[in-house]
């Protein structure tokens, strides 16, 4: 048995409305059924959820054959009403009778094998391990105290601050948030966000989370701190809300804080899941002052194209690539050269997080990369420690983006 999630349909059918994401549905349903005999069985459980029963498969490799192609078709770029709209599937798979006696036991298992899919990164698959019912029983117990943690002051916001790679200037910061659960401990965001945007939580957690940056701002403002810029995650549910300019000015008027002050990012496959709702939005909160970062750039399409068609302000390359200097040499430098060389000739600036290692430091610093991000810096600071933080660095601190940039010192 296959559990199938379509990873990034709930944005689509919230932003569009049910009859575009229908209509997805339908061509989802009929790539599923391509390739299969006439013995396997596709049915629809409910949602963006389907499943796939084959029987007497010859051995485990035929299922993981079938799953590689259903993430090849449902990969497949899909138009509807002239939309070009992108999806693609967290799979599970679970094998009769080893786990599961029955049709429910089968199905659970192979549920809790599609989480463990959506866990490693979606657009994937997972056979089922038995310690998956752990995972998938824990998930369940930080949904439901995740709506607490919002009333009970459990969450709270970190900022990790960016650096010019030139002066080792502080460019900005990042606004990260946090989970301590009272049993639990530290929830790393990696797991509870997800958990947040199925959900549906991600969107009040968004609003606090810019309601506590507002905050922190007009604090450091108070005490007569640099205008220092703060950049806020948008997950891509948050970024496919139909009124999600209007819903940000009217947090951002309510606490009394420049436009300027904020910039938000997107991740590149947040950005391609609807290229001319991400236009429109991108212009829309640029045109109200706000700046606009890529995030995780060469994790997700990696198409150089659409960095001239979107007008991002900023560039962050992700982490891997800070990896892969110090693992491939010349090649890892050939690839981020390149990135550095194309985003300079159209003006954008670029960050790169994950700089954990002096090689790495001087590797940007030869190649010119504007600013950097990462441990070798600083680790995120709670909001408590900013204050003291941003008086210390106060005549290294860059206030502005881009060329607009002036020193506060």
């Amino acid at each position: 048995m296959l559990f199938i999630d379509l990873d990034g349909f709930k944005a689509i059918n919230d932003s569009l409305g049910h009859g575009v994401g229908d209509d997805l549905l339908q061509v989802c349903a009929e790539r599923l059924r391509q390739d299969l005999r006439h013995t396997d069985m596709v049915a629809r459980l409910g949602g963006d959820e389907f499943v796939i029963v084959a029987e007497n498969l010859a051995d485990a490799s035929s299922a993981v054959a079938i799953a590689n192609g259903v993430l090849q078709r449902l990969a497949q770029e899909i138009v509807v009403n002239g939309l070009p709209l992108r999806v693609s599937a967290s799979i599970g798979i679970a094998f009769y009778p080893c786990d599961g006696g029955n049709a429910d036991e089968l199905l659970h298992s192979a549920d809790a094998a599609m989480y463990a899919a959506k866990q490693s990164g979606r657009n994937t698959f997972r056979e089922f391990e038995p310690q998956m019912n752990h995972t998938a029983l824990k998930s369940l117990i930080l949904q439901r105290d995740l709506h607490r943690a919002l009333s009970d002051d459990e969450l709270s916001v970190s900022f990790q601050p960016k650096f010019g790679v030139a002066s080792q200037s502080v460019t900005g910061v990042e606004a990260l948030v946090r989970w301590r659960h009272p049993e639990l401990g530290d929830i790393p965001p990696l797991e509870f966000i997800p958990i947040a945007e199925r959900s549906g939580l991600i969107i009040s957690i968004g609003d606090w989370v810019l309601r506590e940056v507002c905050r922190n701002i007009a604090l450091w403002d108070a005490q007569g701190l640099p205008a220092i810029s703060v950049a806020v995650n948008l997950s891509p549910i948050q970024f496919n809300v139909p009124d999600l300019v209007d819903r940000i000015d009217a947090l951002i008027e309510e606490a009394g804080v420049d436009p300027c002050r904020l910039m938000f990012e997107i991740t590149e496959t947040t950005a391609m899941q609807n290229i001319e709702n991400t236009s429109r939005t991108i212009e829309a909160l640029q045109g109200r002052g706000y700046t606009v970062a890529v995030d995780d750039f060469g994790t997700g399409y990696s198409s150089l194209g659409y960095l001239q068609r979107f007008r991002f302000d900023q560039i962050k390359i992700d982490g891997s690539f800070m990896r892969d200097l110090d693992a491939s040499g010349h090649r890892g430098n050939a690839l981020l050269a390149a990135v550095v060389t194309l985003a300079r000739a159209l003006q954008i600036e670029v960050v790169a997080e994950g700089v954990e290692t002096e090689s790495q430091f001087q590797t940007l610093s030869e190649l010119a990369c504007d600013q950097m991000q990462g441990f070798l810096l600083s680790r995120p600071l709670p909001a408590g420690e900013v204050v003291a933080f941003l008086r210390a660095a106060a005549d290294r601190v860059v206030v502005g983006q881009g060329s607009y940039a002036v020193s506060a010192g």
